[in-house]
Formats: structure tokens, sequence, C-alpha cells
């Protein structure tokens, strides 16, 4: 993936005779779809997410990009740096007792605020985003009313189906779920409903996990809620860490599902147990060294890194 080149045309790409605001706008929208946030910054410990926030302040232009993984401040710096390009001032400014970059640009002499990672995950979901527009040290005062925002939107062809899509799938996977009787059902048919909502979108790895986070406890019972585990893992190959993702579910006293996260193909995969014990005695291991719910044995990686 030439990131630079993809990057570069969003500029060549951007409609011809927009506003300032819609140009701030269509950039925005455009690298929320390209770029994914790091999942080795996300996951990482103390020491990996130093080393990477290091790295990712001296992301000043595309050009110093070597991926499409961000962290706040790369991601800052890239869109500031496509601002300033087409006349428009901005500028990155850290969150009050925080590490966390967000940009604020000033068109016509008023400023406006733009947290593009933590937007990210409505924009590739195409959902409405919620952090444009703002009012620097205000956050929840809009100075680009929803009207405004929609009419802009519908110029570049971007609409907010996500958002209703969404708000369906959740009402109608809670209403399905009563009618299956076990919990193995449920889990199955869950996992594939929400893999067809974010089969049509842009989402990175740690986009996906999000919305599994947010959906999963969401159109469960409370009580089922608490029968599931979602736990983050990682292999490391060559002094790098490949993550993944394994969901549990206790469908009786000492019976789990379980399902792991596919990169070939983008979706939870059923697994069995012994399967997931082999994969963890040849390496693959949980972030944090925490325990896999209900697992009958422990592996002898999880005991000699302990």
């Amino acid at each position: 993936m030439d990131i630079n080149n993809l990057t570069e045309n969003v500029l060549r790409r951007m409609p011809a005779n927009l506003t300032q605001i819609e140009q701030a706008r269509y950039i925005y929208l455009q690298l929320g779809k390209l770029f994914t946030f790091d999942e080795k910054y996300w996951l990482g410990n103390s020491k990996t997410r130093r080393m990477i926030y290091r790295s990712a302040r001296k992301i000043r232009t595309p050009k110093d990009l070597k991926s499409n993984k961000v962290i706040c401040v790369s991601l800052t710096n890239t869109y500031n740096s496509l601002l300033q390009r087409i006349g428009i001032e901005a500028e990155a400014v850290h969150a009050e007792d925080d590490l966390h970059v967000y940009s604020i640009f000033k068109i016509d002499g008023v400023e406006y605020e733009a947290d593009l990672q933590r937007d990210m995950k409505f924009i590739q979901a195409h959902r409405k985003t919620r952090l444009f527009g703002r009012e620097p040290d205000y956050s929840t005062r809009k100075l680009i009313s929803d009207e405004q925002m929609q009419e802009m939107d519908e110029k570049f062809g971007y609409t907010y189906e996500g958002d209703e899509y969404l708000a369906i799938l959740i009402d109608r996977l809670r209403d399905k779920l009563e009618l299956i009787p076990n919990m193995e059902q449920k889990m199955k048919y869950a996992l594939q409903k929400i893999e067809g909502f974010m089969s049509g979108t842009d989402m990175g790895f740690v986009e996906k996990m999000l919305y599994y986070e947010i959906i999963l406890p969401d159109v469960f019972s409370t009580k089922e809620a608490k029968k599931v585990q979602i736990m983050d893992m990682y292999v490391e190959e060559d002094g790098e860490r490949k993550y993944t993702c394994c969901i549990s579910a206790n469908k009786e006293k000492n019976e789990y599902v379980r399902y792991i996260y596919s990169e070939k193909t983008g979706t939870f995969l059923p697994i069995e147990e012994k399967e997931l014990i082999k994969l963890m005695e040849n390496g693959l291991r949980t972030v944090g060294n925490k325990k896999i719910q209900g697992m009958k044995k422990v592996s002898k990686v999880e005991e000699e890194s302990r």
C-alpha cells in the first residue's frame, strides 16, 4: 500500500468549487476512511506505546508515513499538513493532562476543533461524526449545525446510513436472541449479523473490535452478557506482535463455545477448545496474561510467562 500516494489522492480528487469548511470536511472524511488506529499502540504495553508515540510525533506530512496505521498525533499532523497546503491554518493541540492530540483549524477568523482519531470509528461505519466543527475548549458546542453538516456531506455522497443500520441491527438482534433457546446458537447468530453490519465498511482491526465490544453487551440480556468474554490475544513473530481476538461464551455449566478472529476473512470463526489450547502452546498469548474463562487446561506458554 503506497500510503503517501493514497493520501495525496485525497487532494487530487477533491471536488472543485468547495468552500474552505467543505474542503476541511472532505479531507476529514477521506482520511477517516483511509487510516486505521494502530493496534500495536492500542494493545501494547507501556514501553511499546512510548516507542510508537515518539515515532508518531516525527510524522509531519504524508511522505513520513510508512503504513495506514496511525495514532492520534500522526493522524492529526497528517490532517493538518493537508489543510495547510490548501491555505487553512491548522495546529495540533494536546488535550489537558493527556497525551491525546487533536486539530484546531481556523477559517475566516473562526477556530474549529476536529478530532479525527476519535471519529474514525464513525466514519468507517458510515455514521454521523461527533467531533468535527466544535468550538475549542467547549467540545459540546457545535459551530456547524447538524443540518449544515448533512448538507455538506451529501455533496460528497457521504450518508449516515450506518447509524440507522446499527440501530435496526441492535433492536432486531435483541428481539431475535430472546427467541433462540441456547447460548451457542445465540452467539453464532449475533456474530453473523454483526459481521453483516461491518462487511460493507472500511473498518480496520481496532475499529471492528470496538464495535464488537459495543454491540455484544447491548444485545444480550444482563445475565447472558456476563457469560461472554472478549479477549485480546497475540502471537510474536520476529519480534513483532500480531494481534487477534477470542470470544468465549458459556453455553452450559462448564462448556464454552469459542470464536477467534481471522485476519484473512475479517470475521470470527469457530474454534475448538483443544485447537485453541494447541495454538497457545505454540505461542498464542492473551494480552496482559489474562485468563480465558473456562479453559480446562492452562498452556505451558502461559505458565512460563507468569
